[in-house]
């Protein structure tokens, strides 16, 4: 039961109508960002598939498709729900996604331009070519999100130095969890496991640098 007097609004973990418009806004600028892509990915399989007299030849075709492309592109993209995840935990799942999404998107505007004109004029190639720029396009947009935040983290010379003992599944999600932080305080400097055979491997790009008797030299150091 919630009393008169109290706000729900300032109840703890409730959803404000402000955190509500910041979603809506994300989500807007992700599909805006996603329609720009779309229209550079198809024009640009029009431009590699076709020398610049074609492609003139070949332009009422793309202005004539483009719409449906396009159309249905994005209601692909929200049906495989390409825009639930967050770019700063891209990962190879959300990849998968998008790839879906961009298969079922290139095959179905293929079968509506086919029933709509026949095909005539158009070019498989093309369509094909379009879907790999696409999903080049899509994963590089999310995924350099990720690489820069993880470059910030790797670079930065403040910071408490931190090395993580264990370089097993645990240490491998708390090295991952730091490196997509913004916050983060801390600075890896890399690995601590009492596993011989593990000397000197990497995870997420940090060295396995020495077991306990290491980490005790560092800490008197």
């Amino acid at each position: 039961r919630i009393h008169e007097d109290v706000d729900p609004y300032r109840l703890p973990g409730a959803i404000t109508p402000l955190g509500i418009a910041l979603g809506y806004r994300r989500r807007l600028a992700e599909v805006l960002l996603d329609v720009l892509l779309i229209t550079v990915a198809y024009y640009g399989a029009y431009r590699m598939q076709f020398d610049a007299d074609r492609f003139l030849e070949r332009f009422p075709y793309f202005l004539q498709s483009f719409p449906i492309v396009l159309g249905i592109q994005v209601v692909a993209l929200f049906a495989l729900s390409a825009y639930q995840g967050m770019w700063r935990y891209f990962s190879l799942s959300d990849g998968l996604t998008f790839a879906k999404a961009v298969f079922i998107g290139v095959v179905m505007s293929q079968v509506t331009v086919l029933y709509v004109y026949r095909f005539d004029g158009y070019s498989p190639t093309v369509f094909v070519v379009y879907g790999m720029l696409l999903l080049l396009l899509l994963v590089g947009s999310r995924g350099s999100f990720r690489l820069l935040s993880e470059f910030v983290q790797r670079e930065r010379q403040t910071g408490r130095r931190l090395a993580i003992y264990g370089a097993g599944d645990a240490g491998a999600i708390a090295a991952r969890h730091l490196l997509t932080d913004p916050s983060s305080t801390y600075r890896i400097v890399g690995f601590i496991d009492d596993d011989f055979r593990l000397r000197n491997v990497r995870l997420h790009g940090y060295r396995v640098i020495g077991g306990y008797d290491h980490l005790v030299g560092m800490i008197v150091a």
